[in-house]
């Protein structure tokens, strides 16, 4: 499962240096660019090694497809439809792309954490159970 998502990771992290690539943006714009595009996929694969939920990761997985899909539709906008060739601010609109994606994003890790937590509530209990049975047990001998 981590696999997948790290697969995605950098898939998106691919697509966002093609995409500037075929922008002409110099390696310095790359840079800069880089944590404004690719920062909620940095926070997908973080929150991927720290969850232990199965059901939690494919949530992410999916946070992940949905981002990187926004990212190419961004890209292809960007590159082919909307902006002249010629034109030197089109980059600029790659700093809002991140941001424009949280509205679908927050829900995607509200979920996941909802997942996770009931998962650590479920590994609780049962941990307190059988903590019970063996105290219960104890003292009937």
């Amino acid at each position: 499962m981590k696999i997948a998502i790290l697969i995605l990771v950098g898939l998106g992290f691919m697509l966002h240096v093609a995409g500037l690539m075929l922008m002409e943006v110099a390696l310095g714009g790359v840079v800069f660019f880089t944590p404004f595009v690719c920062g909620p996929l940095v926070c997908i694969g973080i929150l991927a090694f720290r969850w232990q939920c199965r059901s939690a990761r494919v949530v992410l997985i999916l946070g992940a497809f949905i981002y990187i899909c926004w990212m190419s539709l961004i890209y292809a906008d960007l590159v082919w439809h909307v902006l002249s060739p010629s034109d030197a601010q089109k980059a600029l609109a790659l700093l809002f792309v991140g941001f424009y994606a949280l509205p679908v994003l927050l829900p995607v890790y509200f979920i996941g954490r909802k997942f996770e937590k009931s998962l650590a509530t479920s590994v609780l209990d049962a941990k307190n159970i059988a903590e019970e049975g063996e105290s219960s047990s104890a003292a009937l001998s």
